[in-house]
């Protein structure tokens, strides 16, 4: 079975938060998106060349989940750490077999490798089903 919302939720999140997050309190946003929908969000709105680059050479599943952690301070505009998950992992994979990449303030991981990308405020992802007329930046009417 692959990666649904209740495992990921109630399992890995968890391990993540006491892994990455300890002591924090922030809001947390989940939602699943297509990998392409994310890589153009990435390549418009991501100000660190090396960061984003990184992150649009990765190769990703059709759908993943991504999870951003805000800052109340930040809140609704910036992300504190986003993690990004592969969306058709086994759900009893390994945590490092189903995160694909990770921002965390101003460290970057990916595929077992981390490094310090600059601190400049990532914004949170807006686009979801943008295409499909059902986007969570749409103006209501």
């Amino acid at each position: 079975m692959y990666l649904d919302a209740q495992t990921l939720l109630v399992r890995v999140l968890p391990q993540v938060e006491r892994s990455f997050l300890p002591n924090s309190t922030m809001y947390r946003r989940v939602f699943m998106t297509s990998s392409k929908s994310f890589k153009r969000f990435i390549f418009d709105r991501i100000a660190d060349e090396r960061y984003r680059a990184q992150l649009l050479m990765l190769q990703m599943p059709k759908f993943i989940w991504v999870v951003e952690y805000i800052a109340g301070d930040s809140y609704p505009d910036y992300i504190h750490s986003r993690f990004i998950f592969d969306a058709t992992a086994m759900e009893y994979a390994d945590l490092e077999k189903k995160m694909i990449a990770a921002r965390i303030g101003n460290l970057f991981i990916c595929n077992g490798a981390s490094g310090r990308i600059n601190d400049d405020p990532e914004p949170i992802y807006v686009n979801n089903l943008k295409e499909a007329g059902h986007g969570m930046d749409e103006q209501s009417y």
